[in-house]
């Protein structure tokens, strides 16, 4: 399984509120495939940043919503267990670093699990 099939297997089968956008991003992807001949990008970025942060997410820490917080805590977990570079690296970037944000930081220390605490402390939280 390929990097971005395991992020996309992950949020679909973790997040159902993600199952709609996956669908929206696909559907876009392919319809840029067919006009350009070339593929629309690297997936495994999209699905981490427009997917899971910032459709998923991000909403879900900005209105206090702790039952799916807690699940996509649980996803970041996942994802880091996965021990793969391909997928670590846009982790990092597009979802890590704004978890590092002051403002999140009590929502972040309290639900973070354990491998996501351990890389946190690389960005001095924790």
């Amino acid at each position: 399984m390929t990097s971005d099939e395991a992020i996309r297997s992950i949020l679909w089968t973790r997040l159902p509120e993600s199952r709609l956008h996956l669908q929206e991003f696909e559907a876009d992807e392919q319809a840029e495939l067919d006009e350009h001949q070339r593929p629309f990008g690297l997936r495994c970025w999209s699905y981490l940043s427009e997917i899971f942060w910032w459709e998923v997410f991000e909403p879900a820490l900005t209105v206090g919503d702790d039952e799916l917080a807690t699940r996509c805590f649980a996803v970041v977990e996942e994802l880091i267990e996965l021990g793969n570079p391909d997928v670590d690296e846009p982790l990092d970037i597009r979802v890590v670093e704004h978890l590092c944000h002051p403002k999140r930081r009590a929502t972040v220390l309290r639900l973070a699990g354990p491998l996501l605490r351990t890389r946190l402390r690389r960005y001095g939280v924790g």
